[in-house]
């Protein structure tokens, strides 16, 4: 049987490889780990190695993208038939063809038919790619499809009541982790002061929108699936995990957090609040500004860090704190529970302090906390409006914050 949580294979003439990066990388921004040539075509002989492959159960679908190069491509038409012969065999492998190169639905079925093949594609349910070269939504089209045909896949692989697990990873590129029915691999948009920063661009139009469409497809095809994360990652992208699986959204959401002693908690909203030694307060500021500052100094106090950012940050209206009520104990979450009471505090006073002030513009989060407490925190930011997140980098004694994702669902 086929391993729904397997690799995606791309079948692509080479004259399209800019194309076929942009498909590999929205499907693993979104979970999905790929197989091509270029990257994992082993040294056999090529043919034999093709046919290996597409026969392995640890690849879970294909993808085939259908251009005018193909119809001269005697390797494709290879690939092409090993994948609906995988395909006849009913064991879980999918099919997703793509009519891309200007091609209409039956120009693509002529071009990718082979003599050998009684099958005409164009008679498939096919995808086709509106734009050539193809644009990024055309791109995301596709991924999304992929997506849905793969969380089908789990749906029907996985028992009643087993969660899903999902790991989100920007820090370095990994590949599909054990147990996990979703791998989403952001590092290639993170580069800068240890690999740390990504884009604005890269925030609103890759990964934000990869989130949305992951949270769009679960909601439709696993509604009632408990989700489990883990992951290698920036505070901002636990956050945003958080944000677009929202308290009132309906799909549980826990996290995986590794305590210092090695350790594995379940922290989740749904833990009962305990006692975690945080306080708020609030301060006010500038008078002619508008936006909101929430610092949550879980792990070391941040004030001065947030300060020494003036330059990307602010000037704001006021400014709140959670901090630990004694600087001198240890800052060390012990629980879920005492996680959930710090994100259940930071938001009601981050309200608070908003009607106070009289808060008419976005509110920035500043954290240094666990990456459990920021996806908790995500979860409970609905109706806030625009919410700016910073990424902390350590290029001298405090560090600075540096601009990341903006979460805004408006």
């Amino acid at each position: 049987m086929t391993d729904p949580t397997g690799l995606s294979f791309l079948s692509y003439r080479r004259s399209r490889s800019a194309e076929a990066e942009q498909l590999i990388a929205s499907q693993r921004e979104r979970g999905i780990p790929t197989w091509r040539d270029l990257d994992d075509l082993a040294s056999e002989p090529t043919e034999d190695e093709i046919r290996r492959v597409l026969n392995d159960p640890r690849i879970a679908n294909a993808v085939l993208w259908i251009t005018p190069e193909t119809r001269a491509s005697a390797m494709i038409k290879v690939e092409i038939q090993e994948a609906i012969s995988r395909h006849a065999a009913q064991d879980g492998f999918f099919i997703v063809p793509v009519a891309a190169g200007g091609l209409d639905y039956n120009a693509a079925g002529a071009a990718a038919s082979a003599e050998l093949s009684l099958i005409d594609l164009s008679q498939w349910n096919m995808l086709k790619a509106e734009a050539d070269p193809a644009n990024a939504r055309d791109i995301a089209q596709v991924a999304n499809q992929v997506l849905k045909r793969r969380l089908q896949a789990l749906q029907q692989s996985l028992p009643p009541a087993a969660p899903l697990r999902i790991t989100l990873n920007t820090r370095q590129p990994r590949g599909p982790q054990n147990n996990s029915a979703l791998t989403i691999d952001w590092s290639h948009r993170f580069s800068g002061h240890q690999n740390r920063i990504a884009s604005a661009e890269d925030w609103q139009n890759r990964l934000l929108p990869a989130l949305a469409d992951l949270s769009r497809a679960l909601h439709e095809t696993a509604p009632n699936r408990d989700l489990i994360a883990n992951g290698l990652l920036s505070l901002p992208a636990a956050t945003a995990l958080g944000y677009y699986f929202m308290a009132p959204a309906g799909i549980q959401l826990a996290w995986e957090q590794r305590m210092p002693d090695g350790s594995i908690q379940v922290w989740s909203l749904p833990a009962d609040p305990e006692s975690s030694g945080f306080i708020a307060t609030d301060q006010a500021g500038d008078l002619k500004a508008a936006d909101l500052a929430v610092m949550v100094s879980g792990n070391n106090d941040i004030s001065n860090a947030v300060a020494a950012s003036r330059a990307v940050a602010g000037p704001f209206r006021a400014f709140v704190h959670i901090r630990r009520y004694n600087s001198a104990e240890s800052v060390l979450l012990n629980s879920a529970g005492q996680a959930c009471a710090v994100a259940q505090q930071t938001i009601k006073a981050l309200r608070a302090a908003r009607d106070k002030y009289g808060i008419r513009g976005h509110i920035h989060l500043f954290t240094a906390v666990p990456a459990g407490l920021a996806m908790l925190l995500g979860q409970r930011l609905n109706t806030l409006g625009p919410i700016q997140t910073y990424e902390h980098i350590q290029d001298s004694a405090t560090g600075r914050y540096f601009p990341a994702a903006l979460l805004n669902m408006s």
